[in-house]
């Protein structure tokens, strides 16, 4: 099993998400490249067969799926996938960096698109507190980031 491990600040992270999508960029185009022109009804037969094959999974669902359709849905997962990660680019992100992160009761933290929460990267929470020494009293979650 691979560790992961969290990231050491909040500028390493996003410069691996950088990298993550330029990554993810050159992945569509290579995909795009090796596919050609994909109609949009050729990519909805694919869709429907791929579902069919999801749904009733047998030899003969199976056995319909080409190279072309795997490919095609292999490029707009991909895609997909981009969307996600450029979405994340967008957001306020927290990293507690050894941390108490202190929210309001019930609310929690999110790992976005790309991360994985025990690399320690999260939405910056509508109203939230990062602070080193927890107080003595606080009617707020806590979440340690300390050890």
């Amino acid at each position: 099993m691979t560790s992961i491990s969290p990231f050491k600040s909040l500028e390493s992270a996003i410069k691996a998400l950088d990298g993550r999508i330029n990554e993810t960029k050159k992945l569509v185009e290579s995909h795009k490249s090796s596919l050609g022109e994909i109609t949009d009804e050729e990519a909805a037969e694919s869709r429907n067969r791929f579902n069919s094959m999801i749904e009733f999974p047998s030899t003969e669902s199976v056995k319909a799926l080409t190279p072309r359709d795997t490919g095609i849905i292999r490029l707009r997962n991909t895609e997909r996938e981009l969307e996600r990660l450029t979405e994340t680019a967008g957001m306020e992100l927290i990293a507690p960096n050894g941390n108490f992160v202190m929210l309001p009761r019930g609310e929690r933290l999110v790992a976005p698109a790309g991360f994985h929460p025990d690399e320690q990267v999260f939405v910056k929470p509508s109203s939230a507190a990062i602070v080193s020494k927890l107080p003595n009293s606080s009617n707020m979650d806590c979440y340690d980031f300390t050890r």
